[in-house]
């Protein structure tokens, strides 16, 4: 384990500090070790050195043993092979669980390597699991991870590395969301029922079923790794059940079979999900899916599992609500019965987000659209089943099922749930307006010069280290005590809303950083950390970039990002930035502090006339309505 690497937030959590004091400890100190691999924006070092400039500077270091065997193992294996090792190692930990005494033997027969035989073993013992891969197996590993799981437990160690899993290859496999997970068992109520996930993955939502009392587990991955990890979940958790590596749609492991509960979060647009060889599946009960509608496919395949009564819950993209080649197929679904909500989920994961509930054979007179939290759709939910007025409340409408057969059949919880009504005192509107108004800046002054100004890029910049560009993970953990800026907050102008953990390859904003987002539509915007953005988390689909202050203007940075033009783009207007091509003026430090000063300013004016705007709205509609409704006259 000597060679092995750690990234900084690796070397944050096992020092108990933040991510920041890393980057701060690269900066002070001239001994800190230089990094043997990684990027630019997440080094990695190795632990040994870590380990030894951390006890000469007094500094405690939590190293443990599941520590050491991750970093081992990330040193020895390419990351895109990690979640292989991490099935095989689910392998051994289901064996351990169910016949340890057959650990020993195992080790004599590893001539198709110890994956295989440790298969033979479990296959022996009457356990199925996904099938190995011939010569796969690490002897020292598994021998180490056999002796960590006699002092935590294999469940536990399981748990350990499927977490470590998880946030290594955070830009590669996606994962539901832990919350996401208890609101769709919460729906589903799995207690002592039967339960499928036909596209389980790592088995997030199976652990949640578990946990919420189901009788039987079973699933369904085509990728290997995922199918043996979540298989392990299930032996190592003592859970009755079965997992299998198989193609759901094109050779369905459990045809024939019908469930209690089936909870899914399909792969999101696999346009080779197999249109041409089920064109006439019996499942298409809705109607055929197109070929652009895999979605709908496995909405299908989910309810031709579920036993009449039973719930259905599926976490689907948001465009599946509204797409134009499904509309037929989400009519006869409204027509059939079996929907009955909608939840939109907040997009701060990077994904935008709906949960949809259905029951199989269901007759109901209307279909519950939310726009609420997470954590609040299934009491929402609920209430509204106990009493239907409860869909009267904030971020709920009940829409009777033929309103919703219209040439569109949207069934987007934004299209039908009411935004928060305007206030109506005329009054408190007319001072909102007022004060906006008083608030508008001065124009900055400016003059028009004639002469030419010599550029350069972000891209060169960055080559001259007097700015570094930083691309947060794909995905952050969804829960935590540290503050997560996300693209709705940037848009909006507004502080940080969304919340995470600290996890590998986490960027920690500082004052002076410039923020944008990584993908952009016809307005660009920038904006300069300060205030209550300063210790927050990057968050995904933002860029960061670092100027060094005394090199380069933070403003007149954030401002020529800003400029019409400075990005090129599709024909949709929309683009995908390449931080580096961003062009930016090469001027002396006085005059980018001046310019930068001005650039501010306009900011500044800009989001004043922004609220003056919203003000005026609010005021503007609350006006109209009342003089319509006759609640309001001319004095």
């Amino acid at each position: 384990m000597s060679e092995s690497t750690i990234a900084s937030a690796d070397i944050a959590r096992l020092a108990g500090v933040g991510r920041a004091a890393v980057s701060n400890w690269r900066r002070r100190f001239a001994d800190f070790p230089e990094p043997v691999g990684g990027s630019a924006s997440s080094p990695l070092y190795r632990l040994a050195d870590v380990e030894r400039w951390l006890a000469a500077h007094n500094r405690r270091a939590d190293i443990t043993p599941m520590d050491r065997i991750w970093q081992g193992l990330r040193s020895a294996v390419d990351d895109h092979r990690l979640g292989e090792v991490v099935g095989d190692l689910a392998g051994l930990l289901a064996l351990l669980t169910v016949a340890k005494a057959e650990w020993p033997r195992v080790l004599l027969d590893d001539g198709d390597g110890l994956a295989i035989a440790v298969d033979r073993a479990l296959a022996a013992a009457g356990v199925s699991f996904p099938d190995g891969t011939p010569g796969a197996g690490d002897e020292d590993l598994f021998r180490t991870v056999a002796a960590l799981s006699a002092q935590l437990g294999p469940a536990a160690v399981l748990d350990k590395l499927v977490d470590r899993l998880q946030e290594a290859t955070a830009r590669r496999l996606q994962t539901t969301p832990a919350a996401l997970c208890r609101a769709a068992v919460e729906l589903a109520e799995p207690r002592g029922r039967r339960v499928l996930d036909p596209a389980c993955g790592t088995g997030g939502l199976l652990d949640a079923a578990r946990e919420g009392g189901a009788a039987e587990l079973c699933g369904a991955d085509v990728d290997r790794a995922a199918a043996r990890i979540s298989a392990g979940r299930v032996v190592t958790a003592t859970a009755a059940g079965k997992v299998v590596c198989g193609d759901s749609l094109r050779a369905n492991p459990f045809r024939g079979e019908r469930f209690g509960a089936v909870l899914c979060e399909p792969p999101f647009g696999d346009r080779e999900w197999g249109y041409e060889e089920l064109v006439a599946d019996p499942r298409w009960e809705l109607g055929s899916p197109p070929r652009s509608e895999p979605e709908l496919a496995w909405l299908q395949h989910c309810l031709a599992h579920a036993e009449p009564g039973a719930p259905v819950v599926l976490v689907l993209p948001a465009a599946t609500a509204s797409r134009r080649a499904g509309r037929r197929i989400r009519a006869n679904l409204v027509r059939s019965g079996s929907l009955r909500m909608v939840a939109s989920i907040p997009d701060d994961s990077g994904r935008a987000l709906d949960l949809w509930y259905l029951v199989r054979g269901a007759e109901p007179a209307e279909v519950l659209f939310l726009t609420v939290t997470v954590d609040e759709i299934a009491a929402r939910w609920r209430a509204f089943v106990a009493d239907p007025r409860a869909a009267e409340q904030a971020g709920a409408r009940a829409v009777r099922l033929l309103d919703l057969l219209d040439d569109d059949v949207d069934l987007s919880p934004e299209r039908h749930v009411p935004a928060p009504g305007a206030d109506t005192d005329l009054e408190t509107l007319a001072a909102d307006v007022a004060t906006a108004r008083a608030g508008l800046p001065d124009l900055p002054a400016l003059v028009t010069q004639a002469r030419e100004v010599t550029s350069t890029t972000v891209g060169d910049l960055a080559k001259a280290g007097a700015v570094e560009v930083l691309i947060p993970p794909l995905r952050t953990p969804d829960e935590g005590p540290l503050p997560l800026l996300t693209v709705r907050d940037l848009t909006a102008r507004r502080g940080p809303t969304g919340h995470t953990a600290d996890s590998e390859g986490m960027i920690v904003l500082a004052a002076g950083d410039v923020v944008l987002p990584s993908v952009a539509g016809r307005d660009t915007t920038a904006r300069v950390v300060g205030g209550e953005l300063v210790g927050a988390v990057l968050g995904p689909r933002l860029l960061c970039l670092r100027p060094d202050p005394d090199r380069v203007d933070p403003h007149l940075l954030a401002g020529c990002i800003g400029v019409p033009g400075a990005r090129p783009r599709s024909a949709s207007g929309v683009s995908r930035t390449d931080a580096r091509r961003l062009v930016v003026p090469l001027l002396p430090m006085e005059e980018q502090r001046a310019l930068g000063a001005a650039f501010a300013r306009l900011a500044e004016l800009d989001e004043a006339v922004r609220r003056l705007s919203a003000a005026t709205d609010r005021y503007v509609g609350a006006a109209v309505s009342a003089l319509a409704s006759g609640r309001a006259g001319v004095s």
